[in-house]
């Protein structure tokens, strides 16, 4: 993968799935499930995941969502979310 560009969408490794929950594990009104992910070397690792959203309202409505997480490099820090964008068709 080249520095700055955005890998292939592939299946989520369990330490992708691990993040995806660790970050998005304090989410309200709307629950996402990742189907696939891209990342993105930078000063740290950018993450894409395309994701099956919930909403929690009633009716619930569903739709595919984009969620952005960024995983600082160095010991100790943590991940965070940085964008959630619904995908229109």
């Amino acid at each position: 993968m080249t520095v700055g560009g955005w890998s292939e969408f592939h299946t989520l490794t369990k330490d992708e799935d691990i993040l995806f929950k660790e970050v998005m594990g304090n989410i309200y009104g709307v629950s996402y499930k990742p189907i696939v992910v891209s990342t993105q070397v930078v000063s740290g690792m950018n993450y894409c995941f395309i994701c099956r959203a919930t909403s929690m309202t009633n009716p619930p409505a569903e739709f595919n969502a984009e969620v952005y997480i960024y995983k600082p490099a160095g010991r100790g820090a943590k991940p965070y979310c940085t964008a959630i964008h619904q995908m229109t068709m």
